[in-house]
């Protein structure tokens, strides 16, 4: 058992630790970046999206890592007793494992987002010409929106997921 455990913990923190970390980059570097470029932007967006299987990579790390700590959490709950669960530290990894899946939903929206976006600027391309501002803007909004989101509740995770130990 003690194996199991540490190998779930292995992939919950390595997953965790490369999902949050990128979702902080694009949030507060990529997307930004992004926007001040206008519609210069879009060919770096979709080659990002692309060629480097980004939305592919935070969908298997995001999943990974609520997969792995769904699992972890049914074991050291003792298989959801209740008298473990309503301790500080079933609670604080109770609610941060629920907003830590809030955070894959809202994920796979930025990623269905940006696979639109993708699709939006290749047909654009194929017709002669770069995707307009007014065309990418209310995607790419909706993208840096829902990255934010994310950011924060994987931020709110974190929280709850770092102090549970001491509560």
């Amino acid at each position: 058992m003690n194996f199991l455990i540490i190998i779930l913990r292995v992939i919950h923190i390595f997953a965790g630790v490369f999902w949050a970390g990128s979702i902080f980059f694009l949030a507060r570097f990529v997307q930004p970046t992004a926007k001040l470029m206008g519609p210069e932007s879009a060919k770096f967006m979709q080659t990002l999206a692309r060629n480097n299987q980004l939305t592919i990579a935070l969908s298997a790390a995001g999943g990974l890592n609520v997969l792995a700590g769904i699992i972890l959490y049914l074991i050291l709950s003792g298989g959801l007793q209740g008298a473990w669960i309503t301790t500080g530290t079933g609670l604080s990894l109770g609610i941060g494992g629920l907003i830590g899946i809030v955070a894959l939903i809202v994920g796979g929206m930025t990623g269905r987002t940006n696979m639109r976006i993708l699709k939006l600027g290749q047909t654009i391309q194929a017709q002669g010409g770069p995707p307009s501002a007014e065309q990418m803007a209310s995607l790419q909004e909706r993208s840096a929106n829902l990255t934010v989101t994310v950011a924060i509740l994987l931020s709110l995770t974190l929280i709850g997921m770092s102090i549970a130990q001491y509560l």
